[in-house]
C-alpha cells in the first residue's frame, strides 16, 4: 500500500490532462472524418466501428 502512495504521488496530472485531451481530439477525428465515409481506424477504435457496421440494429 505504501508503494501504491508513492507511486500516486509521483504521477503528473499534467499528463492525464494531456491523454484526455488527445482521447478527444482523436475521437472528434473518428466521428467526423473516418465514421461517414465508413473508412476504418487502427486497432480497438476500428474494431468497434467494424462491429458497428456488421451487428444488426436491433443488438445495437
Amino acid at each position: 500500500m505504501n508503494r501504491l502512495k508513492s507511486v500516486w504521488k509521483e504521477l503528473d496530472p499534467r499528463i492525464f490532462l494531456a491523454l484526455t485531451l488527445a482521447g478527444m481530439i482523436n475521437a472528434f477525428g473518428v466521428t467526423i472524418f473516418l465514421f461517414p465515409v465508413k473508412l476504418y481506424d487502427s486497432g480497438i477504435s476500428g474494431l468497434s466501428m467494424l462491429l458497428d457496421q456488421i451487428t444488426p440494429e436491433h443488438l445495437t
